[in-house]
């Protein structure tokens, strides 16, 4: 019912993950900007620009979101524990949630 309460509960509690997603599309699009960049040099039309947006957009956002929530549970790779980003600050987001809901 209340949008900004929203917005401000997903500020409060997932303010790495939303700079991770800023940074990460960022850095992930500027990189793969450059091979649109370079293919648009090679073939010059106008819907490569459409197509190649939307496909870096789209591989940025879904890697981000992989790094983000995946693997649920924790795994060990090499002797060492790999779990999602938000996953693995649970006891942390709790609190912040908490917070948010007591105050």
């Amino acid at each position: 019912q209340n949008p900004k309460l929203i917005v401000n509960l997903f500020q409060q509690c997932g303010k790495d993950e939303l700079k991770f997603m800023v940074t990460s599309g960022f850095y992930g699009g500027a990189f793969l900007g450059l091979f649109q960049m370079a293919s648009y040099a090679i073939y010059p039309q106008a819907w490569t620009l459409v197509l190649g947006g939307a496909l870096v957009g789209y591989m940025t956002d879904t890697l981000a979101l992989q790094i983000m929530f995946a693997p649920i549970q924790p795994i060990n790779v090499l002797g060492r524990k790999i779990q999602g980003l938000f996953l693995q600050r649970q006891d942390e987001v709790s609190a912040d949630f908490g917070l948010f809901v007591s105050n």
